[in-house]
C-alpha cells in the first residue's frame, strides 16, 4: 500500500484515504488502528511568523547565510540544540526561557555542564524570564527581530527561533469521530497497552508526547501492535534512559536513579 494518503477517520473503524495529489480516495475499514502521526513545532497565534526572521524549527534549516545574532526562545531540546549548533558556527546566541534551569528532566550535574559548555562557547542563557511579544524592525543595521521580556527588557537579534514545544499532528484526523479527543496540544493520552480511550485504536511515539525519542517510540508501536493482535510479548524499559511509565504517569530518571542507589551502596 502507496504511504501517500491523508486519512481521516469516517466511525471508529473506517478510514478514508485521500490522494495527496488529489486523484481520489477510498475507505479503509480496519479491526484496529495505530495512529502515529508524530508532531509540528507550535505556532503561537500572536507572532508574525514569515520564515526568515522569525522562524520554526523547519524554516531554520532553509537559511542560505549564517546570521550574526540568533535567539532562541524555548530551552527545550530542540532549542538547544540548535542554540549549540549555532554558537559552534560562531553566531552569537541568546536563549530565552520561563524556567530557571534547563531540561529539568534530565539529571542536574548533566545540565549544569551542559550550561556551562554553553557559556563557554558565547551563548547567553537568560533563564527566568518570559517572552512578551515579537516584532519584525527595520533600523539601519538591516531587517530584523525585536524581542519584548515581560520584566520589561528587549533583544534586538537578526534571527528568533520559536521553540516552545511540538503539537500533536492530529488535526486532519477528525478524531471526534472516532471518539477520541486529543489535549490542548494535539497530544493522544494511551493506557500502559497504548490503548487511547478507544479500546482498538493504539498509539505510539511523539504523538503521544514524552520522550518522543526514535528508540522509545519504536518500543511503543511494537508493543501496542503485539498488544493488538494478543501476541505474547515482554520489554525491558530499564534499558532507556528516558521512559514514559504509562501505569503511574510518572517519568523514570534513569541516570538520576542510577546514581542515588551508588551513593546508598556506598554508605
Amino acid at each position: 500500500m502507496s504511504a501517500l494518503h491523508k486519512a481521516k477517520f469516517i466511525d471508529p473503524h473506517t478510514v478514508c484515504l485521500s490522494d495527496i495529489d488529489g486523484r481520489g480516495q477510498r475507505s479503509v475499514t480496519t479491526a484496529n488502528v495505530v495512529i502515529a502521526t508524530g508532531t509540528h513545532a507550535t505556532r503561537d497565534k500572536s507572532i508574525p511568523f514569515d520564515g526568515q526572521r522569525i522562524l520554526i524549527s523547519d524554516d531554520i534549516l532553509t537559511l542560505e547565510k549564517l546570521p550574526r545574532t540568533l535567539t532562541v526562545i524555548g530551552a527545550g531540546v530542540i532549542g538547544l540544540e540548535y542554540a549549540t549548533i549555532f554558537s559552534a558556527l560562531g553566531v552569537r546566541v541568546t536563549v530565552i526561557d520561563k524556567r530557571d534551569h534547563l531540561l529539568p528532566f534530565l539529571d542536574r550535574e548533566i545540565t549544569d555542564n551542559l550550561a556551562y559548555h554553553m557559556h563557554q562557547n558565547r551563548v547567553t542563557l537568560r533563564l527566568g524570564e518570559e517572552v512578551c511579544k515579537l516584532e519584525l524592525m527595520s533600523d539601519d543595521k538591516g531587517e530584523r527581530v525585536k524581542i519584548t521580556l515581560a520584566s520589561g527588557k528587549q533583544i534586538v537579534t537578526d534571527k528568533a527561533l520559536y521553540s516552545i514545544g511540538r503539537t500533536g499532528a492530529t488535526e486532519t484526523l477528525d478524531l471526534s469521530t472516532a471518539g477520541i479527543t486529543p489535549d490542548e496540544r494535539g497530544r493522544l493520552k494511551v493506557n500502559e497497552f497504548y490503548q487511547t480511550s478507544v479500546p482498538h485504536i493504539y498509539a505510539a511515539g511523539d504523538v503521544i508526547g514524552f520522550p518522543s525519542l526514535a528508540s522509545t517510540s519504536m518500543e511503543q508501536g511494537r508493543l501496542a501492535a503485539c498488544h493488538a493482535f494478543n501476541e505474547k510479548t515482554n520489554s525491558q524499559p530499564e534499558l532507556f534512559p528516558l521512559r514514559h511509565l504509562h501505569h503511574s504517569g510518572n517519568l523514570d530518571r534513569g541516570p538520576q536513579r542510577g546514581r542515588a542507589d551508588a551513593r546508598r551502596h556506598s554508605l
